[in-house]
C-alpha cells in the first residue's frame, strides 16, 4: 500500500545498526480519482517502538479500567437496570442514548490528552470528552449493567491497509 521505499544505507557497527535514508527531487505521486484514501503513494518510511499492534493494545488496555467508577455513573447503571431488567438490547441502547445525551464530543489532543482517556467521573460530570473518553464511559456503564465489554482501538482512516502501517511484525 506504500509508495516506493526511500533509498537506504545500512552500516552494521556491532552494537548498533546505522541506517540512513536519502530522498531528493522526488516526483510527487498523484492518486487517480478512484484511488482509496488510505493508499500511500508517496515514498515513505515508518518508525515504531512497538513490535506489533497487540503490543499497542496491551499498552493501552490498563488506561480503560473501570475501577474508579463514580457514584453518579453507578446511579445511571441502576436506572438502566431498573428500566430494562431483562431486555439486553434495550439496555445496550439505553447506554448509548445516555452517553449521546450526556457527553458532547470535544477533543483536546494536547500532550497525553491525545492518547490517554480522562477519569470517568471527570468526563461524566463535565459532559464532554473525545472518542477515548466516550469509549471508556461506554465500557464502564456496560459492565455495570452486566455486559462483558472491552474497548477496541480502531481507525477509520487506513481501511484494509492498517496492517501495512507501523507497528508491524516485520517493521523497522
Amino acid at each position: 500500500m506504500f509508495g516506493a521505499p526511500i533509498d537506504e544505507q545500512t552500516v552494521d557497527l556491532g552494537d548498533w545498526i546505522d541506517r540512513r535514508w536519502h530522498a531528493e527531487r522526488c516526483i510527487r505521486a498523484r492518486p487517480d480519482s478512484v484511488s482509496p484514501h488510505w493508499q500511500m503513494l508517496a515514498r515513505s518510511i515508518q518508525f515504531s517502538e512497538a513490535a506489533d499492534w497487540l503490543s499497542v493494545a496491551r499498552l493501552f488496555a490498563p488506561l480503560y479500567g473501570t475501577d474508579d467508577v463514580p457514584e453518579a455513573l453507578q446511579d445511571e447503571a441502576r436506572r438502566i437496570l431498573e428500566q430494562y431488567p431483562t431486555d439486553s438490547k434495550a439496555r445496550a441502547m439505553a447506554i448509548l442514548h445516555a452517553l449521546q445525551g450526556r457527553v458532547r464530543y470535544l477533543a483536546l489532543a494536547l500532550g497525553e490528552g491525545g492518547f490517554i482517556p480522562r477519569a470517568l467521573g471527570e468526563v461524566w460530570e463535565s459532559g464532554y470528552g473525545d472518542c477515548k473518553d466516550s469509549a471508556r464511559l461506554f465500557v464502564a456503564l456496560a459492565r455495570l449493567v452486566g455486559f462483558e465489554a472491552v474497548p477496541a482501538l480502531i481507525t477509520t482512516g487506513f481501511g484494509p491497509a492498517l496492517d501495512t502501517f507501523s507497528p508491524q511484525r516485520d517493521g523497522v
